[in-house]
């Protein structure tokens, strides 16, 4: 069977990448071991370690994408829009799916219309190889009203229609920038995207199952999308990182009247990351808030945001580093802006006083 050549599963995997060939070909053999043998698509950040060459000549069913500089996590972007197929998965490079995981998030996405992002249990390796840790990274706060299970068109989203329709929405890397270059496997994917918005035809129904949590967040590496609709919404923003585009994907999504989904039987795995640096993660999500509100929260939160920093960042070393990056992404997010819809809005505070952060999956 040629890869993504089945009925039941037309995804392909994305992975976004920098300097981790040998996490990345350890995550590709388990990809590769797959049933449902998944189109693979590898985007390269400038990689210094000469991962395009090692991928390339282990893995030649894998499509591999290089860039001319890091553009992190929209990086995604670039090969979700070369992908030939209606669903796309992501992977870090440390993370891969269970057996059977992007089969059944296909199903779920094809018999929902109104689905656009399925958010799979995300279990960290105990160690490699070893064991899966018994506790998941599953959704922090229960079902959201208005999530799947709702009535109505557009009830997680507010009934609000695409605000790229009426145009200042940023949009993701295109796959015809200047100094993208790859390769491409042949077979997976030659035919056009099959793909379908929120009113496509078929049985309405607003989610997977009426007891599936709506969610207000993801993990990037354990999650399905649904291709059109992630291109739609501009896919992960290049100010952010990746827990903050994740985020704000999330919320761009709800904007557009799409429905999001944490289904605990689409599995996957990832193995721990090497140490990093606390501070330097603090600092990016200190910046991530405050850039979130800027671009797309009420003009009272944008400012609590930056002005929380700015206090913060009189005796604390990460809010300066924040304080920073945000005064250089900062002309790019007001030119961006783009408040949300009240009923999103509404969610995302009910996250918040629930004490969930603006996150609705645990980090």
């Amino acid at each position: 069977m040629d890869r993504a050549g089945s009925t039941a599963l037309r995804t392909t995997v994305v992975i976004a990448t920098r300097d981790r060939a040998a996490e990345l070909c350890a995550a590709l053999e388990r990809l590769e071991a797959l049933p449902e043998r998944p189109a693979v698509t590898v985007v390269d950040n400038a990689s210094a370690d000469g991962t395009l060459r090692r991928v390339g000549h282990r893995f030649p069913f894998v499509r591999l994408i290089g860039l001319p500089e890091d553009r992190g996590a929209s990086a995604r972007t670039i090969g979700a829009r070369l992908a030939r197929t209606p669903w796309i998965a992501f992977c870090d490079d440390g993370s891969w799916w269970s057996a059977d995981a992007l089969a059944r998030a296909a199903r779920y996405l094809a018999r929902s219309p109104r689905l656009a992002l399925v958010a799979a249990c995300a279990k960290k390796m105990a160690e490699p190889g070893g064991p899966a840790d018994p506790a998941p990274r599953g959704p922090a706060a229960g079902p959201l009203p208005g999530g799947p299970g709702a009535s109505g068109p557009g009830a997680f989203g507010g009934g609000a229609s695409s605000p790229r329709a009426s145009g200042g929405w940023v949009s993701g890397p295109r796959a015809s920038d200047p100094g993208v270059s790859g390769t491409a496997p042949s077979g997976p994917g030659a035919s056009g995207p099959e793909v379908s918005g929120p009113r496509a035809s078929g049985p309405e129904v607003s989610g997977p199952r009426a007891s599936s949590p709506a969610v207000l967040g993801f993990p990037g590496c354990a999650a399905v999308v649904r291709r059109d609709a992630y291109l739609d919404v501009g896919g992960f923003h290049p100010l952010l990182c990746p827990s903050g585009g994740e985020r704000l994907l999330s919320y761009d999504l709800a904007a557009a009247g799409w429905d999001l989904a944490y289904q605990a039987d689409v599995v996957a795995y990832r193995q721990p990351a090497a140490a990093e640096d606390a501070a330097a993660r603090r600092a990016l999500d200190l910046r991530d808030d405050a850039l979130i509100g800027w671009l797309r929260r009420p003009m009272a939160r944008a400012l609590g945001f930056t002005a929380d920093l700015a206090r913060r960042a009189a005796e604390d070393d990460a809010a300066r580093r924040a304080l920073r990056t945000l005064c250089a992404g900062l002309p790019t997010a007001l030119r961006e802006r783009h408040q949300l819809p009240p009923a999103v809005e509404a969610r995302i505070r009910l996250l918040e006083d629930c004490g969930s952060g603006t996150h609705a999956l645990p980090a």
